[in-house]
């Protein structure tokens, strides 16, 4: 199979989603579903998060940005275990995962 890497800016997004306070991977996976990218869904404003169906203040927190800080950390920690982020909607997601509720992507060691 290909090689499906995605771009740094996407998995910033990616762990910026899965880091945000309170969100839950249930409720991610759903903004996942209606927004079809982590990008969209903070590109969104606060009131078209919260008519995707989350609360006000959970809306406002996504919607400030306040988890890339989080998310830049997490990034680095990947780089420097010369791991690559694998998320849902790459083909190389183990299909096992997909089966578990609350995982939104996976780590591997990069090929050499």
């Amino acid at each position: 199979m290909a090689n499906a890497a995605i771009s740094e800016e996407e998995q910033l997004n990616w762990l910026a989603l899965h880091v945000v306070p309170g969100l839950g991977t249930l409720r991610a996976l759903r903004l996942v579903e209606r927004w079809k990218s982590p990008e969209a869904i903070f590109r969104a404003t606060a009131s078209e998060l919260e008519a995707s169906g989350i609360s006000a203040a959970l809306a406002r927190t996504i919607s400030s940005g306040c988890s890339f800080e989080d998310a830049v950390d997490q990034h680095q920690r990947l780089k420097e275990a010369d791991c690559e982020l694998i998320t849902l909607h790459d083909p190389r997601y183990p299909v096992q995962l997909r089966d578990i509720y609350d995982l939104l992507w996976s780590c591997t060691k990069r090929s050499p």
